[in-house]
C-alpha cells in the first residue's frame, strides 16, 4: 500500500518539478476573450455528465474499499432456533415439549498470508485510478470545450464574412446588370456574378448548418443551455494581429495521460492477484469465539439441563490440492503484468513523440500567424488601392468584390491561424500537466 501511494505522488512529483516555474500567459487562454467560455468551464462540474459519471464511479471505488478493508474486521452473528422435542425411551412415558436456543458467534481472519491486505490495496488501487481519471476527465473535457468553442467562433466570423459577400455580391450583381443595359459589360460579365453570388449563398447554407451542429454539440458535451454568444469584437481581433506568442515552448521531461495512469495501476493489480494467488495454497488462521446454549440429562435424574457455553479459540484452513487452479491464476497474472508493461513502454514512448509533434505545429502555426498577418495587411492594402481606381473608373465592380473576398478570406485565414494555436497550446498543456483550472477574466475593453 506505501508502494502505491510513493507511485502516485512521485509522478505528480515529477511533473511539478519539470514545470513550476511554467505558465501561460493569461491573454493565451480563450476565456480571456470569451466570458462565456469561462463561465461554461466553471459549470461543468455541475452540468457535464461525464463528469457525473466520473463523480460517480469515484464514489462507487470508495465504497469497495470500504467493503475490501472490512473483510479483515470481525464478523458477529446471531442465532435463535426453536425447536419441538419428542422423546420416546425405554421404561419411562413420552416426553414432548418444546424448546428455544440462542447463540452468538464471532469470526476475525488473523493470518492470510497477506491475501485479504491484496485485494485492499486493489480497491486502493481503483480509488485512486477512479481520482485520476476524474481529474484527467476534467482536464480533457476543458480542453474540448475550449476547443470546440473556438472553432465555433471561427465558424461565426466566417458566416459574417460571408454574409457580407452575399450583400456586396448581390450589389455588385445589380450594377453589373446596370452597365449590361449600357453596352459596357457582355453576358459573360453577368454570368461571373451570378456565380459568384450562388457561390456566397451556397457558402452561407453550409455554414448555418455546420454552426447548428457543432453549437448542439456543445451544448451536449457542457451541458450548458444559456444562449451563447461567439460573436468576435476588435479586442480580440487586435489580439490576432499584434499579440507575440511564445517561440521558445517548453520539452516534456516527465508526463503523464489517463492510458500510462490506467497502465501503472493495472500493473500494481497485477502484482496483488499474484500475491492472492500464492496465499491459496497455504494455511489461514481465524480467531473464532461462540456463545451457545444446549442440553444434556441431569445425572440420576429424568430432568435436563441447560447450558450456557462459552468458546474461543483458533481455527486453521488448509486448502492442500485445487487442480492447479492457484499456480495458473499466478502465471496468468504475471502474464498480464508482463503485457501491461510492454503497453506502458509503448505508450511512454508514444507521449513523447506526440508531444514533440505539437510541439513542432505549434512552431509551425506561429510562423502561420506571422504569414496571415502579412497577407492581411496586403490585402487591406490592395483593396484601398482598388477602391481609388474603381473611383476613377480604373476597376471594375468585379475587381473591387474580390479583393474585398480577398480581404475576408485573409482575416478568416489569420483568426483560424490564431484559434488552431490556442487549441494546440491548451493541448500540449495537458500533456506537460500544467495548471488545469480556468483564469480570471477581466475584459481588455470595452467595444
Amino acid at each position: 500500500m506505501i508502494r502505491i501511494f510513493s507511485l502516485f505522488f512521485l509522478n505528480i512529483f515529477f511533473i511539478f518539478c519539470s514545470y513550476a516555474n511554467i505558465e501561460l500567459q493569461p491573454s493565451e487562454r480563450p476565456e480571456h476573450h470569451f466570458p462565456q467560455l469561462q463561465e461554461i468551464i466553471q459549470l461543468l462540474d455541475e452540468n457535464a455528465p461525464e463528469l457525473l459519471v466520473s463523480t460517480l464511479k469515484l464514489e462507487e471505488a470508495k465504497l469497495n474499499q470500504k467493503v475490501a478493508a472490512a473483510e479483515r474486521g470481525f464478523r458477529l452473528g446471531a442465532n435463535l432456533s426453536g425447536f419441538s422435542i419428542q422423546e420416546d425411551r425405554p421404561n419411562r412415558d413420552f416426553d414432548q415439549r418444546y424448546k428455544a436456543f440462542a447463540a452468538i458467534h464471532a469470526q476475525k481472519p488473523l493470518y492470510h498470508w497477506g491475501a485479504l491486505r491484496a485485494k485492499e490495496s486493489i480497491s486502493l488501487i481503483e480509488k485512486l485510478q477512479a481520482h485520476t481519471d476524474l481529474s484527467f476527465g476534467k482536464r480533457l473535457l476543458i480542453g474540448e470545450v475550449r476547443s470546440l468553442f473556438l472553432e465555433l467562433v471561427v465558424l461565426t466570423f466566417q458566416k459574417e464574412l460571408t454574409s457580407e459577400g452575399v450583400r456586396l455580391a448581390t450589389q455588385n450583381l445589380k450594377n453589373i446588370n446596370q452597365r449590361l443595359g449600357q453596352g459596357m459589360v457582355s453576358m459573360v460579365d453577368v454570368g461571373e456574378s451570378e456565380i459568384a453570388l450562388l457561390k456566397q449563398e451556397i457558402e452561407l447554407s453550409e455554414l448555418n448548418l455546420l454552426l447548428g451542429k457543432e453549437e448542439a454539440r456543445l451544448r451536449s458535451l457542457s451541458g450548458f443551455n444559456d444562449v451563447l454568444d461567439f460573436t468576435v469584437r476588435s479586442p480580440f481581433m487586435r489580439f490576432c494581429m499584434e499579440y507575440e506568442f511564445p517561440i521558445n515552448l517548453p520539452i516534456l521531461v516527465a508526463s503523464t495521460n489517463t492510458e500510462i495512469q490506467q497502465l501503472k495501476s493495472l500493473i500494481e493489480k497485477e502484482e496483488q492477484e499474484v500475491l492472492i494467488a500464492e496465499s491459496e495454497l497455504k494455511p489461514k488462521i481465524n480467531f473464532v469465539g461462540s456463545l451457545y446454549q444446549d442440553q444434556v440429562d441431569a445425572v440420576s435424574n429424568q430432568d435436563r439441563v441447560n447450558r450456557n457455553n462459552i468458546l474461543f479459540g483458533l481455527e486453521v484452513n488448509w486448502a492442500l490440492w485445487d487442480s492447479e487452479k492457484s499456480k495458473n491464476k499466478k502465471r496468468a497474472a504475471l502474464l498480464r503484468k508482463r503485457r501491461h508493461e510492454t503497453n506502458l513502454s509503448k505508450a511512454n514512448r508514444e507521449l513523447r513523440m506526440f508531444t514533440e509533434s505539437m510541439r513542432k505545429e505549434l512552431l509551425s502555426l506561429s510562423d502561420r500567424i506571422v504569414l496571415s498577418r502579412k497577407l492581411l495587411l496586403s490585402s487591406q492594402l490592395r483593396l484601398d488601392k482598388c477602391k481609388l481606381e474603381f473611383s476613377q473608373n480604373r476597376k471594375s465592380s468585379s475587381d473591387l468584390l474580390s479583393a474585398q473576398l480577398d480581404l475576408d478570406d485573409a482575416k478568416l485565414s489569420n483568426l483560424k491561424a490564431v484559434c488552431n494555436y490556442m487549441s494546440t497550446l491548451d493541448l500540449y498543456e495537458q500533456q506537460l500537466g500544467l495548471s488545469t483550472f480556468p483564469i480570471s477574466h477581466k475584459n481588455d475593453e470595452s467595444e
